[in-house]
């Protein structure tokens, strides 16, 4: 009989730098969802924000209207990584916790999957999955959860964090992304300011550690490249539209026609419908928002004109048919906050639920389909390359210590340290094939840079106009030389 001996932590200890991929783990009350957990040999601990943060930042409101798409791309990416059967007679399973976009409960979400890392926590040696590393978070305030993977040490992947002081290898040795960070944000924008001769501007930025961070880094390269930053004005987390509209009331009467804004989608989409929207030519980034409102023109009207820049992603049509197809009335076990989240997106109540919010709400409509509404965020793509990062690091972890025609776990597997492990991470460089199970993301290469940003940060450029589609307003992806402008001064 295998005996494993528990001992409760009750003061405050140093880790051992060399810790093995076989975790300690425990057999106590958690509050993680498993996806393919029971069958699987290794182990991804995956970060969401699934839901909306309230009281400060420590409980949860309704779903995210989107971002559901990044845990349900992970889930897709694990079982087209199992199905392909990437490393021979291991499955892959992940972990994953509901950070509701706080900061602590995502340190708290990471303990729970390094359960040794915290001095509140059980630990015991069970060694029968091995955690491979984080993948997560997707809210921008977490460093905390860098400097712990740093410290453990053990792998993280992010496919949304932009945070620049991120990919200071000296700080977060152990951090890794396939989303895009500041640095390439701010440099598509000041490209798109160079090619228009914009050479003089407005920044508004919204007033959190990320607009800080923004303006920190666009401002620097803007200096590079002899933009001038005429004025900067700062609205509030917590800003109105009626606020916009106060605070930016008198943009533009300096003679400056183009302002660039740094700030979350929503907050952009309540820019644009204040009456400051029309005054100035917009620029900005990410607007995650503005994409899936169509036409935006309707809710935004002083839009016409605006330029965005949004990463370059490919549709990837085997997860739209997997998404689309999900069961709101039969949800995935692996998924408990799906309900919630389709009653939120269609302001409705389904069959049988009669708690708050949704009591009250009428009936949700049988006609509408979730294709005719789907719109790909582009961190469904970072998600799935996250994922396949871990499968193929794996796979050459497999290979070198078990041999190339080792089914399972070996020995030696079992013994490799999360170091040694995070060496081939951060070293990985593949390209997806059609036999990786994803035929839509074939040709697309994963290599992490001596930072660990993933290479080929693409974007593409929208502007809002009605060149081919006058007298209505829609996106078109534009070539810098291309880009159209209808506004109102």
């Amino acid at each position: 009989m295998r005996w494993c001996v528990c001992l409760c932590l009750c003061v405050l200890f140093s880790l051992s730098n060399t810790q093995n991929l076989g975790r300690e783990t425990c057999d106590a009350r958690r509050s993680e969802v498993d996806v393919e957990v029971a069958s699987a040999g290794a182990l991804i601990g995956g970060i969401f924000k699934i839901r909306d943060t309230l009281t400060g930042g420590y409980t949860c409101g309704t779903p995210h209207k989107e971002l559901i798409q990044v845990y349900e791309a992970a889930k897709f990416a694990i079982q087209r990584v199992n199905a392909q059967n990437i490393v021979p007679g291991i499955r892959l399973g992940m972990k994953a916790y509901d950070d509701c976009g706080s900061p602590f409960m995502a340190v708290r979400a990471a303990q729970k999957f390094y359960p040794q890392f915290s001095n509140t926590q059980l630990s015991c040696s069970d060694g029968s999955k091995l955690h491979l590393g984080i993948l997560g978070p997707l809210n921008s305030n977490t460093e905390s959860v860098a400097q712990m993977t740093s410290d453990i040490p053990a792998s993280q992947i992010s496919p949304r964090i932009i945070h620049p002081d991120l990919s200071d290898k000296s700080m977060y040795p152990y951090f890794l992304r396939t989303g895009r960070n500041w640095f390439s944000f701010a440099r598509v924008l000041t490209q798109v300011l160079k090619q228009m001769n914009w050479t003089r501007v407005t920044v508004v930025n919204v007033d959190t550690d990320m607009g800080e961070l923004g303006y920190k880094e666009f401002s620097r390269q803007a200096l590079n490249e002899n933009i001038c930053i005429a004025g900067l004005k700062t609205v509030s987390i917590v800003a109105t539209q009626a606020d916009y509209e106060t605070q930016l009331s008198d943009l533009g009467n300096d003679g400056v026609n183009v302002a660039v804004f740094l700030g979350p989608g929503a907050h952009a989409i309540k820019l644009l419908k204040s009456n400051v929207g029309k005054r100035v030519q917009w620029v900005m980034a990410d607007m995650l928002r503005m994409v899936s409102t169509d036409p935006l023109s309707v809710h935004a009207p002083n839009s016409k004109g605006v330029i965005f820049a949004l990463p370059k992603v490919r549709q990837i049509t085997e997860f739209e048919n997997y998404f689309v197809t999900l069961s709101e009335t039969s949800p995935p076990g692996d998924n408990p906050w799906f309900q919630d989240w389709y009653m939120t997106l269609y302001d409705c109540r389904l069959p049988g639920i009669n708690y708050a919010p949704f009591a009250t709400k009428l009936f949700c409509p049988q006609t509408v389909t979730k294709r005719s509404i789907y719109k790909q965020l582009p961190y469904v793509q970072s998600a799935i390359e996250g994922v396949y990062a871990y499968a193929k690091a794996f796979r050459t972890a497999h290979r070198t210590r078990c041999g190339d025609s080792f089914n399972g776990v070996c020995d030696s597997l079992r013994a490799m340290s999360t170091a040694d492990f995070n060496t081939i991470l951060k070293n990985i460089d593949f390209t997806f094939s059609n036999t990786d199970g994803i035929p839509s993301m074939a040709g697309r290469r994963v290599k992490f840079d001596a930072n660990g940003d993933i290479i080929n940060q693409d974007f593409t450029i929208y502007n809002y106009n009605d060149r081919t589609t006058a007298p209505n307003f829609a996106f078109e992806e534009v070539m810098l030389q291309l880009l159209y402008f209808k506004w109102h001064l």
